[in-house]
């Protein structure tokens, strides 16, 4: 083979190599833009993170979700209901949620077919709407409902009601009592004594009263009718250092103060259990 042959070999082999290796590597550029993305941690993951709450819903949904402790929530919300009492379920909607206002009234009915066969008495329901103050909610469990008795003014309003978490005690005037009926005195002592077998557990001891009056003197009224009851609970074994003293005056009414009835049952101190 003579000098010229051999280069010219050379030279078709080295171009079959370049064309080779360059249709190779646009191959497999080709069929790398056709593969479908692989999905990121993130896409992947469930839209919504459950949280502790004992009820709450998620973003654009009707569906109450329970959660732990809800038993005892709804022990304590309705509890307190007497003959003649309702329970008014309160929910709402963020801005932006769809469907909006039909979507609270969804919550609210899905709530009264779940208690219905539990709560004594009847059942009513309102719907708000309220401003979204944090976007997490669209990923998060929240709170779109709240409960409370509507009262029977009409009825006897009972000097104590007790239930695991709570116990309320009534005034029969606007003043400070110096001693304690019979009644009050006996679930004093039974709080006192769930307080003693437990070290750890506190209390909030709140006061109210009605709206006869001045204001500044209720406010002062109910913060020395919470601190009796406070008092009699440290008499009878409490540890005063667990007990927390909260005065609310006239401001947080459970019933119309345009009667005797509805104002004896805003007379009153709550002793709510933490």
């Amino acid at each position: 083979m003579n000098t010229r042959a051999l280069l010219m070999l050379l030279a078709f082999l080295g171009w079959s190599w370049f064309t080779w290796s360059w249709l190779s590597d646009n191959k497999q550029q080709c069929c790398l833009s056709t593969q479908p993305p692989v999905p990121s941690a993130s896409t992947t993951e469930a839209a919504v993170t459950t949280n502790n709450l004992p009820l709450s819903f998620a973003w654009g949904s009707n569906n109450p979700v329970q959660g732990s402790g809800y038993g005892a929530y709804i022990k304590d919300k309705t509890g307190s209901l007497s003959a003649g009492d309702s329970l008014l379920i309160k929910t709402w909607y963020y801005e932006g949620e769809p469907n909006g206002e039909q979507l609270a009234i969804e919550r609210a009915e899905k709530l009264r077919q779940l208690l219905k066969d539990s709560v004594k008495g009847g059942i009513k329901t309102m719907v708000e709407k309220r401003n979204l103050a944090d976007s997490s909610y669209k990923t998060q469990q929240f709170v779109a409902a709240d409960f409370s008795v509507l009262r029977n003014t009409n009825a006897p309003a009972p000097t104590v009601e007790e239930t695991d978490v709570k116990v309320i005690v009534r005034f029969a005037t606007n003043s400070n009592a110096k001693q304690l009926e019979p009644e009050i005195d006996a679930a004093l002592d039974r709080l006192a004594g769930k307080l003693k077998a437990n070290p750890g557990m506190k209390a909030v001891v709140s006061g109210h009263t009605d709206n006869v009056g001045d204001d500044a003197k209720n406010m002062a009224l109910s913060k020395s009718r919470a601190e009796f009851v406070k008092s009699k609970l440290v008499e009878k074994g409490a540890n005063a250092a667990n007990l927390t003293v909260d005065a609310m005056g006239e401001t947080q009414p459970v019933a119309s103060n345009d009667n005797e009835g509805g104002r004896k049952l805003n007379r009153r101190v709550e002793i709510n259990i933490q």
